[in-house]
C-alpha cells in the first residue's frame, strides 16, 4: 500500500500537470498562429471547441495542487522525509505533460476527422513548451512546499517566555518631594536648605 505522502505527491503532480498541459497548449497555438481569426478557425477545425471548460478544470486542479503542495510542506515539517529533487519533479511533469499533449492533439484530430497537416509543427513546438512549463511549475511547487514547511515550523516553535512585570505603587509624595521647611543652613552650606 502506498504511503499518504506518496499519494499526496502524486495528486499534486497530477493537478500541476493538468494546468501545465492546458497552459502550454494555449501558448503553443498563440505562438504559432498569431492572427486570432486564423487561430480560432483552426481550433474549431481541429477539435478544440471544448478547451474553455478544460482550461477551467485545469485552473481548479492547479489550485488544489498548490494547496496539496503546501500541505505536503506542513507534513514534511512534522515528519521529515527524503528530500525530492526539483529536477526529478520537473522531469516527471515534463514526461506527463508531453505525453498528454501528444495524445491530446492526436485524439482531438481523430475525433473531428481533421487533417494532420500542421500536426508535426504543433507537436514539436508544443512538446518544447511543455518541458519549459513543467520546469517552471516544479520550481513554483517547491517554493510553495517550502513556504508550508517554514510556516509549520514557525507555528510549532514555542513562543518566547516573557517575564511577568510587577507594578509597585508608591505614594505620590515619593515622586514629588514637598517643601517641608526652609531653614537656615550651616555656615558652609548654601543659605537655605530644603528638607523633606
Amino acid at each position: 500500500m502506498r504511503s499518504p505522502a506518496r499519494v499526496l505527491r502524486a495528486a499534486v503532480l497530477g493537478g500541476a500537470a493538468m494546468l501545465g498541459l492546458a497552459g502550454a497548449h494555449v501558448l503553443d497555438y498563440l505562438l504559432l498562429y498569431r492572427n486570432p481569426v486564423v487561430r480560432s478557425g483552426l481550433l474549431q477545425q481541429t477539435g478544440h471547441a471544448y478547451f474553455g471548460k478544460a482550461f477551467e478544470f485545469a485552473i481548479a486542479s492547479a489550485v488544489l495542487a498548490a494547496i496539496g503542495s503546501f500541505a505536503f510542506g506542513i507534513l514534511r515539517a512534522h515528519h521529515p522525509a527524503e528530500r525530492r529533487s526539483v529536477w526529478r519533479s520537473a522531469g516527471m511533469l515534463a514526461l506527463i505533460q508531453s505525453g498528454g499533449f501528444v495524445a491530446l492533439e492526436a485524439g482531438e484530430r481523430i475525433v473531428v476527422n481533421a487533417h494532420a497537416g500542421q500536426l508535426l509543427k504543433v507537436t514539436l513546438v508544443g512538446v518544447v513548451l511543455q518541458v519549459i512549463v513543467a520546469t517552471v511549475t516544479a520550481f513554483v511547487l517547491s517554493l510553495i512546499e517550502r513556504a508550508g514547511r517554514l510556516i509549520a515550523r514557525a507555528l510549532a516553535s514555542a513562543p518566547p517566555v516573557v517575564p511577568a512585570v510587577a507594578i509597585f505603587a508608591r505614594p505620590l509624595d515619593v515622586f514629588r518631594p514637598r517643601l517641608a521647611l526652609l531653614t537656615r543652613a550651616s555656615p558652609r552650606a548654601p543659605p537655605l536648605a530644603l528638607l523633606s
